[in-house]
């Protein structure tokens, strides 16, 4: 299936993959209130006629969807996010250390107030909605829906792995260069200590894939993918086998490395066109402090 994307529709071609309607609709992950909206509002076509009834035969036409035109709902920004890939679906943008993604009301220096602004200086008209979330001092690649009729096929996506995170972290260390292993421990809150979380059998699933890319002294280089998606995994996981990341003074890792903060970057993604099915990836580059720090620990 291919499209056309215009500023209020979309139109599918080569429609074949679908009998109905509801299954174009059940596909794109449509609630049933989202079903009737959509024939409420007449937003949906076939070639040029309005559907009528969801269970309507496709028979190979043109499925054409008209769009909501959506106000911007985040307060705008001082300056506009740093834009890494755009399509007509999804924005990836870079985050920055110290940055949070979801701000107080009239934070204009949050990562949605710089959407907010992007989407404002270039006339786009939709909310602001991230796919995900990185901690305030983690750095790297965060994704934003730009269509708020694929935001639930993306969510899903998002927690069935089909979008790929992979991070790269310094951590204290013995193992060696390229040994994988996984770390598989469930995280629960720490009753003690507000917003800090640790390993509970009582906790949810936690699971961490783990490549050691480089090792020196007495570092290591990582790159972490998640099975799981739990708030603080990689964090609680190396500390919880005895190599904090390092700068994370929560959990145990040194603020004496030259790195302020700890030392973890979304550094890719890889997802796919809901379409075509083209594999995306992209690359954000390392913050000046996150090389410095591996650079050190080099010589």
């Amino acid at each position: 299936m291919n499209y056309e994307c215009t500023n209020t529709s979309i139109t599918f071609h080569n429609t074949d993959c679908f009998e109905t309607i509801l299954d174009f609709l059940e596909h794109y992950k449509q609630a049933k209130k989202n079903r009737y909206l959509l024939l409420l509002n007449k937003q949906l076509y076939l070639n040029d006629t309005v559907v009528k009834d969801i269970h309507e035969k496709i028979n190979g036409k043109d499925i054409k969807l008209l769009l909501d035109k959506h106000d911007i709902d985040w307060v705008i920004g001082k300056k506009p996010c740093t834009v890494l890939y755009k399509d007509d679906f999804i924005l990836a943008v870079h985050k920055d250390a110290g940055c949070i993604i979801h701000g107080e009301e009239n934070d204009q220096d949050c990562l949605n107030a710089q959407v907010a602004r992007y989407f404002k200086d270039n006339d786009i008209h939709t909310s602001v909605r991230p796919l995900h979330r990185l901690d305030k001092d983690t750095t790297g690649i965060v994704l934003y829906s730009l269509i708020p009729f694929f935001q639930p096929y993306l969510d899903q996506a998002m927690e069935e792995k089909k979008i790929h995170r992979a991070y790269l972290a310094i951590t204290y260390g013995n193992k060696k260069a390229g040994l994988c292993f996984d770390i598989h421990k469930a995280i629960g809150k720490d009753r003690h200590v507000s917003n800090k979380y640790r390993i509970s059998s009582s906790g949810k699933d936690a699971l961490t894939h783990v490549e050691i890319i480089e090792k020196k002294k007495n570092y290591e280089l990582v790159r972490c993918i998640l099975e799981t998606g739990r708030t603080h995994q990689i964090r609680v996981h190396f500390s919880h086998i005895g190599f904090p990341l390092l700068g994370d003074d929560l959990y145990g890792g040194s603020l004496t490395e030259g790195i302020s903060r700890q030392a973890l970057h979304c550094h890719t993604l890889k997802f796919y066109n809901p379409f075509s099915g083209e594999e995306i990836g992209r690359a954000s580059p390392l913050p000046t402090d996150f090389e410095h720090v591996i650079q050190t620990i080099k010589n």
